[in-house]
């Protein structure tokens, strides 16, 4: 039987004109509670009965878990009559408003919360969870550290301060926290957070293990293993490969010019970060003109996900005269502990700052240390010691110590500090380069970098006052300068970046003469 086509196309059309059956009806009793409420709240005249009768309304609104209805109840009946609330009743709502994506007023109410119980350790808490999820990270680590003073095991608070961590890039930072938050018992958005701060570590192994612990409760956790998983199961991504080219022109008030043209090419083998650098310097004064190559390649290696170690090696060529080629290199070792990042170098390398140094042939050996850490909330420490040996039969003692505070977190980030310094050298050998006797230097300096689109920057100001003798005479001055330097991304792949900076503080050059450079940089990634 042939079937009339243009009967088939009517059956067709019906079927699409059709009505879609309904799902499944809400819940009968639902329906009447919350049709029962809304007709209490439209017969009620007092603003108080009403704005109760909104909460009530927007509770049952929850139980359901139709947040986003419950939050409208609630900011209707927060409205009418705030004050009829008890602060465990308005955290309730708050919660409801932040799960419903509607930040600010839940902050707003946990923020009125505190106002009027500072020690409302529950509030914090999710105050400091909202403000993570809304981006707010320095604000929200401000919190958590508020509620881990005085409760240094609360889990909630450990959990944001290291998601916080690692949404601001600071990934093996947050890995011990992330520990310390499941000492306390298994937890999943911690366990999950872990896994993604290995992966974000390199540490595969270590994600695959945290996965394996994961055992989801809620259809949330579902999801969000899934999201893991598919992240773990991804092809690891190609080895990048970046080139660098860069020009800088020093200059400086005692007639020094410096013009100095450097290319690197980094790329990593297995777990290894390598990069090979040419430098080659061209440098005058009243008296002389001198320049120099210097060939080098260097490695890194993460023994552990504490634990990294490093090694150069090189060699420099003078151009002019007759010394011979001689080699430079460094050992470097850094690591993580409970004190904080600890880091020590040995190293052999040349002076090329001037054309007096290139002619003298100044080489510096040097072993320096260093410790970083936090401290109270957005404020950081850094100590560095140096001790170095001169090739003309000096030898100096170095000491920096540096607080930084973070003013902001966010785009665009802003921090101050203060910086002292200490040098003394052995004695004045006349080689070319500023050799005092009880220097000694305090700084003030703000520091700000933005990225925009396309666009990047940074820039540092400085102020300070340094003291100290040289031949025999004593300074006591007060300095100044900046560096500042903006980026362009061209492409995908290539960015340009111009430098300048400039200043008259003392150890900020080799010859301790106020200064002035400028460069730009073309960098790749492949």
């Amino acid at each position: 039987m042939r079937m009339n086509p243009f009967f088939l196309f009517g059956v067709l059309v019906c079927l699409w004109a059709a009505p879609v059956p309904a799902g499944p009806p809400e819940n009968a009793e639902y329906l009447e509670k919350a049709e029962s409420f809304r007709k209490a709240i439209e017969a009620a005249t007092d603003e108080r009965e009403q704005a109760l009768l909104h909460k009530q309304l927007g509770d049952l609104h929850a139980s359901w878990e139709d947040y986003a209805k419950a939050s409208d109840e609630f900011v209707r009946a927060l409205a009418l009559a705030p004050s009829a609330f008890k602060s465990q009743e308005r955290l309730r709502m708050a919660i409801s408003l932040s799960w419903a994506n509607r930040s600010d007023e839940a902050v707003a109410i946990l923020r009125s919360i505190l106002s009027e119980e500072p020690g409302n350790r529950e509030a914090r808490v999710h105050l400091a969870k909202v403000l993570s999820w809304s981006g707010k990270l320095s604000e929200a680590g401000v919190e958590a550290e508020g509620v881990l003073r005085d409760d240094p095991r609360n889990q909630d608070a450990l959990l944001v301060k290291a998601n916080v961590l690692r949404w601001q890039g600071n990934a093996a930072a947050s890995i011990a926290v992330y520990e310390t938050a499941l000492q306390q018992g298994e937890q999943f958005d911690a366990r999950l957070g872990l896994a993604y701060a290995y992966l974000d570590t390199g540490d595969r192994k270590g994600a695959e293990n945290s996965a394996g612990m994961l055992k989801p409760q809620y259809p949330y956790q579902e999801r969000e293993l899934k999201k893991l998983r598919d992240e773990l199961n991804k092809p690891k991504p190609a080895q990048q490969v970046r080139g660098d080219a860069k020009f800088t022109s020093y200059r400086d008030n005692d007639g020094n010019d410096v013009n100095r043209y450097a290319a690197t090419y980094s790329f990593s083998a297995g777990d290894l970060k390598n990069q090979f650098s040419y430098v080659h310097t061209e440098a005058r004064d009243r008296l002389r003109r001198n320049s120099a190559d210097i060939v080098s390649g260097e490695t890194r290696a993460q023994i552990t996900r504490q634990l990294g170690v490093g090694a150069g090696l090189g060699v420099i060529s003078y151009r002019n005269g007759d010394a011979p080629d001689f080699p430079v290199g460094h050992l470097k070792a850094d690591a993580e502990t409970p004190l904080g990042s600890v880091g020590v170098t040995l190293s052999s390398e040349p002076f090329t700052d001037t054309a007096d140094l290139l002619e003298k042939r100044i080489r510096v050996a040097a072993a320096r240390a260093y410790l970083s850490r936090g401290l109270i909330g957005r404020t950081s420490f850094y100590g560095g010691y140096g001790y170095a040996d001169y090739s003309d039969g000096n030898n100096s003692d170095d000491l920096l110590l540096s607080l930084r505070h973070d003013l902001r977190r966010e785009n665009p980030r802003m921090n101050a500090g203060y910086r002292f310094r200490y040098l003394d050298f052995n004695r004045q050998s006349s080689g070319g380069y500023f050799d005092p006797n009880y220097f000694v230097s305090h700084q003030l300096y703000l520091n700000t970098a933005f990225e925009k689109e396309k666009f990047s920057g940074a820039a540092e100001l400085y102020i300070g006052q340094q003291s100290y003798k040289r031949n025999g005479a004593g300074q006591n001055e007060i300095f100044s300068g900046g560096a500042a330097n903006v980026g362009y991304k061209l492409t995908k792949n290539y960015a340009v970046e111009a430098t300048v900076e400039g200043g008259d503080y003392a150890l900020q050059t080799a010859t301790g003469f106020s200064y002035f450079l400028y460069g730009v940089r073309l960098s790749g990634v492949w």
